[in-house]
């Protein structure tokens, strides 16, 4: 069977307004303070609609989400983007105080480690949280009776501490949340936050892997040695192929899914065909879309290493994403065991 797919006239334009928007901002090549905070690239994006309006929540389905957020990977900012077009899909029309605040540019942070644990009333548990100190609230993993969900945090009733993390631009935070009445409940959405936001974190991982392989194109089409191109050498030829075919499969990968889950939402026959299409997906990207940016340092050189040069912050966020929210070793767990069944 083959698939014909192809982002509409309206996701393309969507996803290039989106990407000219993020370039506008400066380039983060070292570790904060930055020109711009958090709230000025998501407030930038929600006056432009990309949230929605108001509580009505977002229209976005997932296929516009993975045509956004490959853009998103292409122009890394130090803002929560992808955890905000997931919790828009996901989540918007499950709580009015979430999707005012999307709406509104104000930032949402998301968990990107971490579980909290109710009983008794109690709260007991951490979380890694990127953007924490800047958002308005904190959409967060609880777990109640051994049941996992996502719960809304007020960010003003958590304790917070800084948390070092590989994305020098993620100013993350360790959290904890001492009383359960500072929680609120969310209602569940037509797509589960956890598919949303895998969905966009490889949506992201592939744009930045793009975009790295493409610096690299560049530069060992320019840089020379001996009077000629690095680029001409055979071994660094077959490494940039090698490079082409796992990004493209790993956009053929993330689209795909998106498509699965859009079917999937408006209708029960492609459930399992899209938790099958969005676990396929996070196996293979969350191993080659680091190896895509390792090689790419690789051709590079020692320059790849520099601050300035700035290689390092899309590969720092792909090893980010991949080690939390892209779920690689769980994928692999759900297909072996779907094969073996």
């Amino acid at each position: 069977m083959s698939l014909q797919f192809d982002f509409s006239f309206e996701q393309r334009t969507l996803a290039e307004s989106v990407g000219k928007l993020l370039q506008s901002f400066p380039p983060v090549n070292a570790h904060p303070p930055y020109a711009y905070a958090p709230g000025d690239v998501t407030g930038r994006l929600a006056a432009f609609g990309l949230f929605g309006e108001g509580a009505e929540g977002s229209p976005l389905g997932c296929a516009d989400m993975v045509a956004v957020a490959l853009e998103v990977g292409r122009t890394v900012v130090a803002a929560p983007v992808a955890e905000a077009l997931a919790a828009c899909v996901a989540l918007s029309g499950a709580n009015a105080d979430l999707a005012e605040a999307l709406a509104a540019g104000k930032v949402v942070a998301v968990a990107s480690s971490g579980v909290l644990v109710e009983a008794g009333g109690r709260l007991s548990g951490e979380l890694v949280v990127p953007h924490a100190g800047a958002a308005e609230c904190v959409v967060a993993p609880i777990e109640r009776e051994g049941v996992g969900s996502w719960t809304l945090i007020k960010a003003s009733a958590a304790e917070m501490a800084p948390a070092e993390t590989m994305d020098i631009t993620a100013a993350a935070a360790r959290i904890t949340v001492r009383s359960a009445n500072e929680v609120a409940e969310l209602a569940p959405g037509a797509v589960s936050l956890d598919d949303a936001l895998r969905l966009a974190v490889l949506a992201e991982i592939v744009g930045a892997a793009d975009a790295a392989l493409a610096r690299t194109v560049g530069y060992i089409s320019e840089r020379k040695q001996f009077g000629k191109p690095i680029g001409s050498n055979q071994a660094v030829k077959h490494i940039a192929a090698d490079c082409a075919v796992a990004v493209e499969t790993m956009k053929a990968a993330v689209e795909y899914a998106g498509w699965a889950l859009d079917a999937a939402r408006e209708g029960g026959a492609m459930v399992d065909e899209a938790r099958l299409a969005l676990q396929s997906a996070a196996s293979f990207v969350g191993e080659h879309g680091r190896k895509v940016a390792e090689r790419c340092v690789q051709m590079h050189g020692g320059i790849a290493f520099t601050w300035d040069y700035g290689l390092h912050v899309p590969y720092r966020r792909l090893v980010f994403r991949t080690a939390t929210l892209a779920g690689t070793r769980t994928a692999r767990e759900a297909l072996a065991s779907h094969l073996l069944d």
